[in-house]
């Protein structure tokens, strides 16, 4: 066997399978954990980007193959930003939450300093 052919690589992470971007899409609508999610999206977002790296000096040859992968990357960083920008608003919207939540607490506070006084030993 020809030692140059045989690639060694220490990595645990599995070897890299290309998906269909709608089996992508599936499995990542499969996944609850946003922050996961993104960095699954982010990591796959890599391998077109490299893709269209080797493929770039043949794009004359090539115009189709550049083009679907621009259009594919471009598609993962849409992808990308829009749960990146959910994920921002749900954190807004759980700070609103947690002020809210504040203010009754203050409010009950106001309402029945005794009982409150009473309890918080406990």
């Amino acid at each position: 066997m020809n030692p140059s052919i045989v690639e060694l690589s220490l990595s645990l992470k599995p070897l890299y399978v290309p998906k269909s971007l709608s089996s992508l899409f599936l499995d990542l609508s499969k996944i609850d954990n946003q922050y996961y999610k993104l960095s699954v999206l982010s990591d796959y977002i890599c391998k077109p980007e490299e893709e269209l790296a080797r493929v770039q000096p043949l794009k004359h040859l090539l115009p189709q193959c550049t083009l679907f992968l621009i259009e594919a990357i471009e598609t993962l960083k849409v992808e990308f930003t829009n749960i990146k920008n959910n994920l921002k608003n749900n954190e807004k919207e759980g700070e609103r939450e947690t002020q809210k939540i504040i203010r009754t607490c203050s409010n009950t506070q106001e309402r029945y300093p005794k009982f409150i006084a009473l309890k918080s030993p406990l």
